[in-house]
């Protein structure tokens, strides 16, 4: 277990650190940090040793239904995920030169723990083209138009395939619909496929998630409002998952109050066992018609109400399904939000940013001091 001081000193590091990271633009820190991630992976002696300190120092772990977690707190897809390439060609082809494609799949889980890797998309994707993060301190929220950059579901299978060895012992796997595809049963086919890939590797993750949101591409993607075809991508996902891993659902956070409920029963009754509660709030940039993501801070009370109707309509239902909260987890405070309304474990991702690697150290014993 790790101590006070150390947590303390570990906070005082990053807070130094820190002041040069905001110095810089925010995309040219976020590159610094991967390219250190990618540094980090090259070295499995150093990750273990930086897994063992974790789990040193971890001491409150947590459950999401099969799920046995060595800490409640999990990393939000969106920092491993992987580079863009224009054609799954291209993508292959740098797969097959040994390039690391998605930096941080050995080291971000060996220095935080449960991480959730993507979001993959069936086709890969450059994302959005300039500047594509902005960080609001004072708020402590951040904002993005990062546009699901990835290397697409079938590199990234193939990387992780030839490294299975080396990935997190627990870890999940977001993919979702290309914004693109504008045919309804495609999108479910192609989600499917997506998933096969994965299977067909050999990765085993500890629970795969679809995500049917994205508010920061230029095409929109937003399927939480439609519990139909959610309904149906659950189905063929799960038919394509490996044994019975686990599939997760991830929401929107302005889907409308009182439309959760059949979200969560369409979900379920097509295999899901668990809602993560939300994703991203779609946003604008200000002074400016460009769409944008918005977490931190500004998304907690918004993800915190889709977590109190997810969890009244569990009661009222009977509709059996876990709840992970998503949005603002900063602070001991944050996370005890989320629990108090009926999550069984939470992801972060702006707390990395705000408060550094010891983040989930830092909120859980922040968490254990409140009544």
């Amino acid at each position: 277990m790790t101590t006070s001081a150390e947590l303390s000193a570990g906070e005082a590091t990053y807070r130094a650190l820190r002041r040069f990271l905001f110095a810089l633009p925010p995309d040219e820190a976020h590159r610094m940090v991967i390219g250190r991630l990618a540094a980090l992976d090259r070295h499995p002696g150093l990750c273990d040793a930086a897994a063992r300190y974790r789990e040193r120092r971890s001491h409150l772990g947590g459950r999401v239904g099969r799920i046995i977690l060595d800490s409640p707190l999990i990393l939000a897809a969106g920092l491993v995920k992987g580079e863009g390439f224009l054609t799954e060609d291209e993508a292959m082809r740098a797969v097959a030169a040994g390039r690391n494609i998605i930096p941080g799949w050995r080291s971000a889980g060996a220095l935080l723990g449960p991480v959730e890797m993507g979001t993959f998309t069936p086709r890969p994707r450059l994302g959005n083209q300039g500047q594509v993060l902005w960080r609001h301190t004072e708020a402590q929220s951040l904002l993005n138009r990062v546009g699901l950059r990835n290397p697409g579901a079938a590199a990234a299978a193939a990387f992780l395939g030839e490294r299975s060895e080396g990935l997190p012992d627990v870890y999940g796997i977001s993919i979702a619909s290309d914004p693109d595809q504008a045919d309804p049963a495609r999108r479910v086919e192609e989600a499917a496929e997506a998933v096969r890939y994965f299977a067909e590797a050999g990765v085993r993750p500890s629970w795969t998630t679809v995500n049917v949101s994205c508010p920061n591409v230029d095409q929109g993607y937003d399927l939480s409002s439609l519990p139909g075809e959610v309904g149906d991508l659950c189905r063929a996902v799960r038919a394509e998952l490996w044994g019975a891993s686990p599939l997760w659902v991830k929401v929107a956070p302005d889907v409308g109050r009182g439309r959760y409920g059949s979200i969560a029963q369409a979900a379920v009754e097509g295999g899901a066992e668990a809602i993560v509660a939300t994703n991203t709030a779609p946003g604008r940039l200000s002074g400016t018609e460009i769409g944008v993501g918005v977490g931190g801070a500004s998304l907690h009370g918004l993800a915190l109400e889709v977590v109190e109707e997810l969890d009244s309509f569990r009661t009222e239902s009977g509709t059996e399904f876990e709840i992970v909260g998503c949005g603002g987890v900063l602070d001991g405070q944050s996370y005890r939000d989320f629990l108090d309304r009926g999550a069984a474990a939470v992801q972060y991702w702006s707390a990395l940013v705000f408060r550094g690697p010891t983040a989930p150290a830092l909120i859980l014993a922040e968490s254990e001091g409140i009544a």
